[in-house]
């Protein structure tokens, strides 16, 4: 399934509001949960979208290169 994930790009706001919110990323239909409590390292949750279980945290799918951020204001 590796082969067919998809990746997401975003600014490092929307990469800190997105841990903030306790938001995850699904890796088959590419959406960003809501109001879901994801751990920024959970890996392999239901999506409440697609109903594959291919949500990550938004750390743990940056540190396996599902986000690419497009600027540098991570920390701002």
């Amino acid at each position: 399934m590796a082969g067919n994930r998809k990746t997401i790009e975003m600014t490092g706001t929307e990469y800190t509001m997105t841990r903030r919110r306790y938001e995850g990323y699904c890796a088959m239909c590419g959406g960003i949960t809501v109001d879901s409590g994801v751990e920024p390292d959970a890996e392999f949750r239901s999506c409440p979208d697609c109903g594959k279980e291919e949500v990550f945290g938004i750390e743990q799918a940056m540190l396996m290169g599902l986000v690419d951020i497009m600027d540098v204001d991570v920390f701002g």
